[in-house]
């Protein structure tokens, strides 16, 4: 009498199952753990591939075996698909690193072209409030100017004014000088005896 290696009970050669790993069970405790865990290629105990070489055992429901060993092919698929979406993820994962490493270092790159540009607007702002009291200044200056040529023009014109006048005068003096020495003359002529 031998020991189950699966469930620990006692069993006698014919209801026993060496496996090729040399594992030995009931066949009973086999078709349990073949149901049990979806799995057809490993062994219990050892997990080694052992388990395919009972498909040509009597007692296997042929219809659980393949419907584990389909189940195992899926499962292997699946595997195989999940490792391969796993190295695209990390693949994806360092690409995503790097365009964030660029996309950080455009940000810094942007944030110090804003800095400086911040710069160069207060240097332009400042400029334009000085260009703009240079202005003010300009403004002031072309209105006294204005003021003074205004004032200029007056005087100017009451010169005129006072030389028209004068001429006035004088054109009035010179007719009066004029007349006087008509008179004069005549009053001469008039005291000369007449020959």
């Amino acid at each position: 009498m031998t020991e189950c290696q699966y469930c620990m009970e006692t069993y006698t050669e014919e209801e026993s199952l060496e496996l090729c790993c040399n594992h030995k069970f009931h066949k009973k405790c086999i078709l349990k753990w073949i149901e049990s865990c979806d799995s057809f290629a490993s062994c219990p105990i050892c997990r080694k591939e052992s388990i395919s070489e009972l498909e040509n055992h009597i007692f296997i429901d042929k219809d659980i075996f393949e419907s584990n060993k389909k189940n195992q092919i899926n499962k292997n698929k699946e595997l195989q698909e999940l490792k391969q979406i796993s190295e695209n993820l990390q693949t994806e994962t360092l690409t995503l690193e790097d365009t964030i490493h660029k996309l950080e270092e455009d940000c810094l790159y942007y944030k110090k072209t804003i800095i400086k540009l911040g710069h160069e607007l207060n240097t332009l702002d400042y400029t334009l409030l000085e260009q703009k009291r240079h202005e003010i200044n300009a403004q002031k200056e072309i209105l006294k100017l204005k003021e003074e040529n205004r004032q200029l023009k007056l005087i100017v014109e009451n010169e005129i004014k006072k030389r028209k006048n004068i001429k006035s005068i004088k054109d009035i003096d010179d007719k009066w000088y004029n007349l006087i020495n008509r008179i004069l003359y005549s009053v001469e002529n008039m005291k000369r005896p007449k020959l």
